[in-house]
């Protein structure tokens, strides 16, 4: 049976994907806090016990070598800054700080910017291509998006290029 031993690299859950499929990659949810992986396994060995994900605790120096990787839609470009990576599924963007739980939290120091500030949801297209969009959180400040400050209830589909300000925090959406 061929199985992959990994970490999510958000939550740091300890996950047993199993291939049943004989499936070069197989993509599973973790179970505590959703991030959407990509784990890939050796196409020659076949499985055949279900390929369910469940918590487990990888221990010792056989883990295979399987690596689970984000499906990424694109990152988020500060001036300066390493780029920050979107994932499929909804990114909770805010300030960095020690007690923010948002998902992409942007190392600056803008008082403006809300630990939760906005939402980039990214949705994976039956062509396989992402739509990317954003609305406002729980910000006391503005969201301006191409110049337009987001209005509540307001969804705007981001392409490569787009312009985000949050607070004085300006970025760059890219694909």
């Amino acid at each position: 049976m061929q199985q992959a031993n990994i970490n999510c690299p958000r939550c740091g859950a300890a996950l047993v994907v199993q291939n049943t499929d004989n499936e070069a990659f197989k993509r599973v949810a973790c179970p505590q806090c959703g991030t959407p992986l990509r784990v890939k396994f050796k196409k020659e060995e076949a499985l055949s016990d279900g390929g369910a994900t469940q918590l487990g605790n990888p221990q010792g120096p056989d883990m295979p070598q399987s690596a689970a990787m984000p499906m990424t839609a694109g990152c988020l470009m500060l001036s300066d800054k390493p780029p920050i990576p979107l994932h499929e599924g909804i990114n909770t963007v805010g300030r960095h700080t020690p007690t923010s739980q948002a998902t992409c939290q942007l190392p600056v120091s803008d008082q403006y910017l809300s630990r939760f500030h906005a939402i980039i949801e990214a949705t994976r297209l039956p062509s396989g291509q992402f739509e990317v969009t954003i609305r406002n959180d729980r910000n006391k400040n503005a969201t301006i998006v191409n110049g337009t400050v987001l209005q509540p209830g307001d969804i705007v589909v981001l392409t490569p290029g787009t312009v985000i300000q949050m607070g004085y925090t300006v970025m760059c959406y890219q694909a």
